[in-house]
């Protein structure tokens, strides 16, 4: 219900299947259990395949063609229940033997009991948003 209401009211919008992922051109609605959007102070919306792209892109937004300004709202889906959930308060697991479509991923959880379950059954230490940058997501 939290999450249809979110999407009524424009906080979510699904990704559609032409748009490309900000930071690889490959197209999130076609990896839905991965996919992020991340929305700047400004409103413009950015949807990625993975959390690697996401993490990637939060590094230097300009890169990637956002305008200069700070990073706002940030929606991933929590692995187990597969609904959107927001990043910045959500619990990661790195270095899991679970890869994404840009191979190692953050897997997003919103409870961090979840995370410690599924670090223990595949490998991987749990994380908060601040402690995930692109080369803890990839190193192994």
């Amino acid at each position: 219900m939290i999450q249809t209401n979110r999407k009524n009211k424009g906080k979510i919008v699904d990704p559609v299947d032409q748009g490309l992922c900000a930071v690889c051109n490959m197209i999130p609605a076609r990896y839905p259990k991965f996919n992020t959007q991340l929305i700047m102070a400004d409103k413009k919306r950015f949807h990625f395949c993975s959390t690697q792209c996401v993490f990637e892109f939060t590094q230097d937004p300009r890169k990637y063609g956002a305008p200069a300004g700070e990073v706002g709202d940030i929606w991933l889906h929590d692995y187990v229940s597969g609904r959107y959930i927001f990043g910045k308060n959500a619990y990661y697991v790195l270095g899991s033997k679970v890869h994404g479509p840009m191979g190692p991923e953050a897997i997003a959880f919103d409870l961090k009991s979840e995370a410690a379950d599924f670090a223990k059954t595949n490998n991987g230490q749990v994380f908060k948003f601040e402690k995930v940058t692109p080369a803890a997501i990839k190193a192994k």
